[in-house]
């Protein structure tokens, strides 16, 4: 079989970064290849993505005026580092099993030998804010060996300083595909080519293929899940409100250091990727802020509410591939705008979902089989 390198984000604590890039393997296994994540990771990406939230707190103790506030800062530090030490183990225990990664790569220009093709994406790898040419498959030569499957710029235009740098990295990857059509529009662009818009690779995976890879129901009672990694207070009101209309148990994952303790709230920090699959496939009810957060509330055809993580005007928002996923499927109305018009109660109709879904489900696997086909052997230029 025919070794296949993907580029793309794996490594850290996060769920939809993780499960996407199981969801990709699995997809590029399934048509006969065989896949495997390049263990390399650019120190700006490094640094901006992993540990934010711990930094932050291991300031805490040094920042802090007062001797009582120190100590106080260090026990919540040390309590917060034991609450989340078993969602580590389990994020690891994820990788280990469930993903095939490479030893740690150190230079990437001996990657050409080792595979066939190249497959960069998805998440926001094409993030402006964390450019790295790697993600474009710089280190391979042959555009027939490349394709980008469903990476994000995460924003709505692409920096002077390396639009042109952007633009001829594009220009050397054969097989092209973004995940949004903000995406497409700047890439056409760029190069005038506008390339194929494909799903996020979690959706090429259905419910059902995600159950397989679910953990046993983690929490029995009927439940709201509260996934948010914004830190807006508002967001954890509504939350509340609903909570009170209707009298669920509220379980919230802590990505913020108020949600380890917030009242009302029951905070579940040792939740990996497979636990997770099982809270949002037996809630009741999902609020959150996450772009993948939304996508598996949609693939399990759930109620849910989603909440904007950024202000539109932030000029780092990235605002616009929720917009994007709620137009697309026509759930508008999911979005919260006004905290008195809530409409959690309302019923979405998931078989017109289910249907344009399907569709672009198929077109993506089209997408990727052909790409994937049109790789040839390494060896064929020599």
């Amino acid at each position: 079989m025919k070794r296949i390198g993907i580029v793309t984000w794996f490594m850290h604590q996060n769920y939809g970064q993780v499960l996407q890039a199981f969801a990709l393997q699995t997809s590029i296994s399934k048509l006969g290849f065989e896949p495997e994540l390049i263990n390399y990771h650019p120190s700006i990406v490094t640094e901006r993505t992993t540990g934010i939230f711990e930094a932050n707190l291991r300031r805490l103790p040094h920042i802090t005026a007062s001797r009582l506030a120190r100590v106080l800062t260090r026990e919540l530090y040390q309590l917060y580092c034991n609450r989340i030490s078993s969602r580590k183990r389990l994020f690891k225990a994820f990788v280990k099993s469930y993903l095939k990664v490479s030893q740690e790569v150190t230079n990437i220009n001996q990657l050409s030998s080792l595979y066939e093709g190249f497959i960069c994406g998805s998440d926001q790898i094409w993030a402006p804010t964390v450019f790295n040419e790697y993600y474009y498959l710089s280190f391979e030569t042959d555009p027939k060996r490349k394709i980008s499957y469903a990476p994000s710029f995460g924003l709505n235009t692409i920096p002077k300083n390396i639009s042109e740098q952007v633009a001829a990295l594009l220009y050397n990857i054969k097989n092209l595909s973004v995940r949004e059509e903000t995406g497409a529009s700047l890439v056409e662009e760029l190069i005038g080519k506008k390339p194929h818009i494909v799903v996020d690779p979690t959706l090429l995976l259905d419910a059902e293929q995600w159950s397989q890879v679910a953990s046993r129901v983690v929490v029995r009672c009927p439940f709201i899940l509260c996934y948010f990694l914004g830190n807006n207070p508002e967001h954890r009101a509504i939350v509340n409100k609903i909570k009170q209309e209707t009298g669920l148990h509220v379980v919230i994952l802590p990505f913020n250091t108020g949600d380890l303790f917030r009242k009302g709230f029951a905070a579940k920090s040792s939740i990996g990727p497979r636990e997770f699959l099982s809270l949002v496939s037996n809630a009741e009810l999902i609020c959150t802020d996450s772009y993948h957060g939304i996508l598996f509330s949609i693939n399990y055809n759930k109620p849910f509410l989603a909440f904007k993580r950024f202000s539109d005007e932030d000029p780092v928002s990235q605002n616009s591939r929720v917009n994007y996923i709620l137009g697309k499927y026509g759930l508008w109305d999911r979005l919260v705008i006004d905290k008195d018009e809530l409409c959690y109660n309302k019923r979405i109709d998931y078989s017109k979902v289910n249907k344009l879904l399907k569709v672009e489900r198929e077109h993506s696997k089209t997408f990727l089989e052909s790409s994937l086909a049109g790789i040839g052997d390494r060896f064929d230029n020599l």
